[in-house]
């Protein structure tokens, strides 16, 4: 080693000293001082028992901090609860509690894990957030409100209302989450790992930034990634068909986070609800603030005085219509900034699992949400990056790591050398197949970039593979449907071990049943076993 090189290492090495210094103080300042919420001045708190899933754990206590506001004067004004979203908790409504709180009496409580309520909780799925709300309903002696949930809260507000039905006067879902199959990608699994990637990022800026505290505010956090992990949205259809009071959908054309398909759809199975659109986004609850106030006011009021429509009311033309089923239903495509995002989504799911992605998208055309093409463009271009990544991964990674023991032991420069030239050779083969063959693309990819395979080459080739691939898989997805993704789970996992089988097969006949078949062949086998 030269004395340039062992400079650049004493630099490297002080720098990753410092770093850990820093980040070791970080994590001790922390524990030292361990964060605690401040709910606002406004703000009420109180103790209740910390929940897992459905159940109260009698051992451990979480605050929750709370807004409890009426402006009137007349005596027991009707209750509005107001279930915020994510990131952002209570501040979200501020505008519309301004215009609701003269009327009727407003709480708005913070979920915990968000702004002044407990941070640190066992759950934050939105079935566990239904019972903590459950049980501050019991300590303010509140029998039942008419439940508003906005975004995340919408799913918290259609769990209560099938677990808690008692609690819930009316329903109103403002922009919110719902059915499963229009969140993201469509599928749970899918999207589960797409918020499990979420969840280890995010882990790793909080405990791996030397941050001393100053992070613990931060929107992103993890309480906020994990309300999205923990939950599960696939039985929310179900409770949505079997809710039977009055319902009020309020949804923003433009929002970009929540689809309007998604509000078309609860409106379609929820046969008795009444569905209110309003020009914005998915904050149109602060843009739009006053004619959602309005149009919610008269709802509550069309309630209170038993006017609004239950189930058992609905007109026979919406019950045919919440009859049909899922796939027969054509919705509005993604649009302008919401496109956009949709596709910054499949792009990064690519990253996570390829094929599902692609398959997701696929599905997503078929109901018409994205065009085929923006599907098709948005899984190339993550997929192709996204290998890209693995060649130089192994380039920068791999190439080091076979100059030191024990792959030095193993592998001379005269192996990668003959490595390179045979990649380069076969190289159209390998990438083509690894395509087809799950499991094999990461050590294939890594490989070529560790063995020094040409980098343009490597591109060229994938580039044919990627172009066959793409359109190929996210078209039969249109297609075929939702059927794919169980036929195509089967085939990831058995694919490869198939492969290897039909591989090894074909070479036990060839080495031992063919050269039995004749008296040389069972001599040489003889000597052989000797």
């Amino acid at each position: 080693m030269n004395v340039k090189q062992r400079s650049w290492f004493s630099w490297w090495g002080a720098a990753l000293l410092l770093y850990l210094l820093l980040l070791g103080s970080s994590h001790v300042w922390q524990l030292l001082n361990p964060y605690v919420a401040q709910p606002d001045d406004d703000q009420q708190t109180v103790r209740v028992q910390a929940v897992a899933g459905d159940s109260l754990l009698t051992n451990q206590n979480v605050t929750i901090a709370y807004l409890d506001k009426y402006a009137g004067s007349a005596p027991n004004p009707p209750v509005i609860l107001l279930l915020h979203g994510s990131p952002i908790a209570t501040p979200m409504f501020s505008k519309l509690i301004s215009e609701l709180s003269d009327k009727f009496r407003v709480i708005a409580p913070d979920f915990p894990g968000y702004d002044g309520s407990s941070r640190e909780v066992p759950s934050y799925s939105i079935n566990s957030y239904s019972l903590y709300i459950k049980q501050l309903m019991d300590l303010l002696k509140v029998d039942n409100a008419h439940v508003v949930g906005y975004s995340l809260g919408g799913g918290v507000g259609i769990n209560m209302a099938h677990k808690y039905p008692g609690y819930v006067q009316s329903l109103d879902l403002l922009s919110s989450i719902g059915v499963q199959e229009l969140e993201l990608l469509g599928s749970y699994q899918l999207n589960h790992v797409i918020h499990g990637a979420q969840l280890s990022f995010i882990w790793m800026f909080h405990n791996g930034i030397p941050h001393f505290g100053y992070f613990n505010d931060f929107l992103l956090n993890i309480p906020y990634a994990k309300s999205f992990y923990e939950s599960d949205q696939r039985p929310l259809r179900s409770y949505l068909r079997g809710f039977q009071k009055p319902m009020l959908i309020q949804h923003g054309t433009g929002d970009e986070l929540v689809p309007l398909a998604a509000a078309k759809e609860h409106h379609r199975i929820v046969p008795q609800s009444s569905l209110k659109l309003y020009s914005g986004g998915h904050g149109a609850v602060q843009s739009n603030h006053h004619a959602i106030a309005e149009d919610l006011s008269a709802f509550v009021k069309s309630v209170e005085n038993e006017n609004a429509l239950p189930a058992s009311q609905a007109s026979s033309v919406r019950i045919e219509q919440a009859q049909k089923p899922f796939d027969d239903i054509n919705f509005e495509k993604f649009k302008g900034l919401a496109l956009i995002i949709m596709m910054l989504v499949i792009v990064l799911g690519t990253l996570i699992s390829e094929d599902l992605t692609c398959i997701g998208a696929g599905l997503m055309a078929a109901r018409g949400l994205i065009g085929f093409w923006p599907a098709v463009a948005a899984c190339f271009l993550g997929i192709f990056v996204g290998d890209i990544l693995l060649y130089l991964a192994g380039r920068w990674l791999g190439k080091a790591a076979v100059r030191r023991a024990p792959f030095k032991w193993i592998l001379s420069k005269k192996d990668l050398e003959r490595s390179s030239e045979w990649f380069k050779a076969k190289g159209p083969a390998i990438i083509i197949a690894s395509r087809f063959l799950p499991g094999s693309r990461m050590p294939t990819y890594f490989s070529a970039g560790a063995i020094g395979a040409s980098f343009w080459m490597f591109t060229g080739y994938f580039l044919i593979a990627c172009i066959i691939w793409t359109p190929l898989l996210v078209g039969i997805s249109t297609l075929v449907g939702a059927e794919l993704l169980s036929h195509f789970a089967a085939y990831q996992e058995y694919a490869l071990l198939f492969l290897l089988g039909i591989i090894l097969f074909m070479i036990f006949i060839t080495k031992v049943i063919l050269p039995l078949l004749s008296y040389r062949g069972r001599r040489l086998m003889l000597s052989r076993w000797r």
